[in-house]
């Protein structure tokens, strides 16, 4: 059986966007933005936690209309890679399949492309790790990639040419 190769984040991280994905990022910022309209507390402090944000792209336009008194971030990787700094970021460098329970107690809790990363009960474990920081009544919000034809064609392709980067 071959051993799986590991995502080499810091080299993820240190690429400059492609169009694909700054227009992907576009779309779901748009929607989380939607979302967080309909769903935000009504109360005028509320804590945000976003899961796997290393390089946030979400901060600054959540920021600017929402102003959280808390905008933690949960990732693996080091916070010298998150852009912007902003007074109000809590930074946990820590695995989300290792979250307790009530550890960031947060009002919201989002991830985007993040839990697809993970298969069988490692998935599981991701996706729970959303509910256990989230404080009762909590909205969450987790995005990942369909597979459509598109997707599956696009993928396989880059995976044959040794371009696909997201090994685990």
């Amino acid at each position: 059986m071959p051993k799986i190769k590991k995502t080499d984040w810091e080299a993820y991280y240190s690429q400059r966007s492609t169009l694909a994905s700054l227009y992907s990022r576009t779309v779901i910022t748009c929607y989380f933005m939607s979302r967080l309209r309909k769903y935000r507390p009504t109360a005028q402090k509320f804590k945000i936690a976003e899961l796997g944000g290393s390089h946030s792209f979400f901060y600054v336009p959540i920021q600017k209309e929402f102003s959280p008194s808390e905008y933690h971030i949960l990732d693996s990787q080091p916070a010298d890679h998150l852009d912007p700094k902003g007074k109000n970021i809590v930074y946990h460098q820590k695995n989300i399949l290792e979250c307790e329970k009530d550890f960031v107690h947060a009002d919201i809790a989002f991830s985007a492309g993040l839990i697809e990363h993970f298969t069988g009960e490692k998935n599981i474990k991701a996706i729970e790790s959303h509910f256990k920081i989230l404080k009762p009544g909590g909205v969450l919000l987790i995005s990942f990639p369909i597979p459509s034809v598109s997707y599956r064609v696009t993928r396989r392709c880059l995976e044959k040419a040794g371009l696909w980067i997201f090994h685990d």
